[in-house]
């Protein structure tokens, strides 16, 4: 069996996502949406963890969910999630984070 591991990087961004849409929104709807769309990747992942587009690195990838990133890297048995990014920002501090 896969496990799966956020990295502390990765749960504090996608908690500020959730943090922004539930104040912009006045509502939890849309992060209830994305939490539910995040869990479905990590299924898909956990079964066919090649699924996600590769990186330059070859043991990270990178599913893609709306407008956000799902980064991990495979780690034998074990499926670490790097980050959950917004596509929107500035590419060049993601390329901090995979290195």
């Amino acid at each position: 069996m896969v496990k799966v591991v956020w990295s502390k990087t990765a749960i504090r961004n996608r908690n500020e996502i959730f943090k922004y849409w539930n104040s912009n929104n006045q509502s939890t709807a849309y992060s209830l949406k994305l939490r539910r769309l995040i869990g479905e990747a990590i299924n898909t992942i956990t079964v066919f963890p090649q699924i996600g587009k590769p990186t330059d690195r070859l043991d990270t990838r990178v599913e893609i969910i709306l407008h956000y990133f799902l980064i991990y890297r495979i780690d034998g048995n074990r499926i670490r999630i790097l980050d959950f990014w917004d596509s929107r920002q500035d590419p060049l501090k993601l390329e901090i984070i995979i290195e």
